[in-house]
């Protein structure tokens, strides 16, 4: 996988994310991120947030797929 490719996902998903909290395309999500390869080659994120609302599980992953698939 590309760096560069994977890195502009991420930040479209940080983008989504934060939409979806805070309804507004002002960066309000406090976050620090890294990124390391697999054995196998997959980029793999590693994120804390800071003062980020609780979301319960059910709804992370009604909406997970459309964060990760919304076409910008």
């Amino acid at each position: 996988m590309d760096i560069d490719f994977t890195n502009n996902e991420f930040e479209k998903f940080i983008k989504r994310l934060n939409y979806h909290q805070y309804q507004t395309k002002k960066q309000v999500i406090k976050y620090l991120a890294t990124w390391e390869k697999q054995k196998r080659g997959a980029i793999h994120y590693q994120v804390i947030f800071f003062d980020f609302p609780f979301i319960r599980k059910k709804k992370l992953e009604e909406n997970m797929a459309t964060w990760l698939c919304q076409n910008q």
